[in-house]
């Protein structure tokens, strides 16, 4: 591991004693899971939709006495 061997480390991100999971996971349901896959799916694909089609705009302005976005595009 080249991240040890040279003196570092990775910082835990559970604990010791963390069983990985949140409350009873004897009462998941087939259809719980469906619907929160249902839903992970089409909140993930909205996202991509809107940040696919947001106006960008592109580098800053060079103008020291009035920094800014440079303006949008026309598209």
């Amino acid at each position: 591991d080249p991240i040890t061997t040279y003196g570092a480390g990775w910082p835990p991100i559970f604990q010791g004693d963390d069983c990985g999971y949140w409350g009873d996971p004897a009462a998941a349901t087939f259809e719980a899971g469906q619907r929160m896959l249902e839903v992970t799916v089409n909140e993930l694909a909205q996202f991509y939709v809107e940040f696919a089609t947001a106006e960008l705009r592109l580098g800053i302005s060079r103008d020291t006495t009035a920094p800014r976005f440079a303006p949008k595009l026309r598209t």
